[in-house]
């Protein structure tokens, strides 16, 4: 695993996030602990990242990857993006475990 993948995973879950109006509020921590995961992952800090993954909540009732988001965009919608995302946020975390396994 390297980490450029951990980045690319990162930035792309970072970006469809914010493309489908996340963070609905200054309160939104999951999405912020995903942005300080990506910079810290930027800047080679893999503890930081872990720790900042860590602080998303994902499987269960009511955690980050049960968010349903609305598309944006007029030549997709939102089952496509609702899809995507539950992909990424997928790769993202499986990604991020191995990073935690290797660190």
């Amino acid at each position: 695993m390297e980490i450029k993948e951990a980045i690319e995973i990162t930035t792309a879950l970072y970006e469809l996030c914010k493309q489908n109006n996340r963070p609905a509020n200054e309160k939104d921590e999951e999405f912020y602990s995903i942005e300080k995961c990506l910079f810290s992952l930027q800047e080679n800090k893999l503890f930081q990242a872990r720790s900042h993954y860590s602080q998303v909540s994902l499987g269960g009732m009511g955690c980050f990857n049960d968010w349903n988001p609305r598309s944006t965009y007029k030549n997709t919608n939102n089952k496509f993006s609702g899809q995507s995302f539950k992909y990424i946020a997928k790769e993202w975390s499986k990604v991020m475990r191995q990073i935690q396994d290797k660190a």
